[in-house]
């Protein structure tokens, strides 16, 4: 009985899963969508949105803005990538540790590159870059990759920890976190709001398809430990 109400259960958790996975693909489906006809009029309303970020830009605020951006770099994701998995992988995590790269691997790398090389949107162009910038900017991969790497951190914080404190402290400063990179993107006028906003789209239904049909099921295998954490144990 217990065994079929579980099954029930994580049934039920990746179907919710899938379905928010679908939901939240809908702005990056929109705007590739329109992408693939005509930029011009998305580009128009980027700008004007963009404008907001623009108006706000000091000496202060850039030098903050370019320290954020430099954590969604692609040295940043791979550093704090492999970081994670050494951790998993200290505490016994082989399945883990297996799903968590290969999200990663998959998601920022591949899906992005692919879908940058399909489109080949060019980077904002009346604006000034106050950071240099190369390579296309349809989806940002700093938006889509912090949502996938810390985004799935906050999955294994969720699974793994004790307390609910710990739980949520680390859910709102790396969801705040992936914001602010975002947002820096727009500020230093490397990408187009929309970029933005399509990276955020996919990486976040990348994430959940890759809890739903690997994460749920490889983490919750090494779960069958009864093992869960405090930051006691990794301070002893």
């Amino acid at each position: 009985m217990y065994q079929y109400q579980k099954q029930n259960t994580e049934k039920n958790i990746r179907k919710n899963l899938v379905i928010a996975a679908l939901i939240g693909a809908v702005p990056f489906l929109l705007i590739a969508g329109f992408g693939l006809f005509d930029w011009t009029r998305i580009t128009t309303q980027d700008y004007r949105v963009g404008a907001l970020f623009y108006n706000l830009r000091t000496p202060l605020r850039t030098s903050i803005a370019t320290i954020i951006t430099r954590i969604g770099d692609v040295e940043g994701q791979i550093v704090i990538t492999a970081v994670m998995m050494l951790v998993l992988f200290i505490a016994k995590k082989w399945r883990t540790v297996l799903w968590y790269g290969l999200t990663v691997l998959i998601g920022a790398a591949l899906l992005n590159s692919g879908i940058k090389n399909i489109y080949q949107r060019v980077r904002p162009e009346e604006i000034d870059h106050l950071i240099e910038q190369s390579g296309y900017s349809f989806p940002s991969g700093h938006s889509m990759g912090s949502i996938i790497v810390f985004g799935g951190i906050i999955f294994l914080a969720f699974r793994y920890f004790k307390s609910e404190a710990i739980k949520w402290s680390l859910g709102i400063f790396f969801g705040l976190l992936i914001l602010i990179i975002g947002l820096s993107r727009i500020y230093l006028g490397v990408h187009y709001p929309s970029d933005v906003i399509a990276g955020f789209s996919l990486g976040f239904a990348w994430l959940m398809l890759s809890i739903a049909f690997l994460g749920m099921k490889l983490t919750g295998e090494d779960f069958q430990s009864k093992k869960r954490y405090s930051f006691k144990d990794f301070s002893q």
